[in-house]
């Protein structure tokens, strides 16, 4: 009797371990995410609140940051020494997401899908002469809007990316 609870429990032990383990190495595929986070700490917190987005963000602390919104307008540029950071695109109710990925579907360009999941896409492009431009884009609700947190059009290094994914995935939203 005790050997089958022993070995029930072991069984269970085993299945679930596994299946943590296989979780974790699709969530760290790359080691984007998982370095972002690391990043992350090292960042100052950005409110958001003046520009009528009820967050706030971690951004680089070496940097001066402004942000470009005209009033009533449905997008923000933050940058960084002038030079484009992140965007943020608010969407309503519509899933940014999805429009996204559609988008990128629709591209002529080489696109490989790094990481992908209801909230997060990752990928990177190849350009004519075989570099690659990285881009990510983070979903976030924020008062019921879907917001998008998209990197600049020209695309990212590997290191921006995981610096503006660091910030991405850094925004906490403000309860009213």
């Amino acid at each position: 009797m005790k050997i089958s609870y022993f070995l029930i429990l072991f069984f269970g032990l085993a299945l679930s371990s596994c299946t943590s383990k296989s979780a974790d190495e699709q969530t760290t595929k790359h080691g984007f995410l998982e370095a972002s986070k690391e990043i992350a700490q090292s960042y100052n917190t950005f409110d958001l609140r003046p520009y009528e987005i009820s967050a706030a963000i971690k951004l680089p602390t070496d940097k001066s940051i402004s942000v470009l919104h005209e009033l009533d307008a449905f997008d923000w540029e933050i940058l960084n020494d002038d030079q484009p950071f992140l965007i943020i695109q608010d969407w309503g109710a519509e899933d940014a997401i999805g429009h996204h990925l559609e988008k990128i579907e629709n591209e002529t360009a080489s696109i490989e899908i790094l990481e992908k999941n209801e909230h997060l896409v990752l990928y990177k492009a190849a350009e004519e002469n075989s570099e690659h431009i990285y881009h990510a884009a983070v979903q976030h609700k924020i008062d019921e809007i879907n917001f998008l947190f998209l990197s600049p059009k020209n695309g990212l290094t590997e290191e921006q990316l995981i610096s503006v994914l660091a910030a991405m995935k850094s925004v906490e939203v403000y309860s009213r």
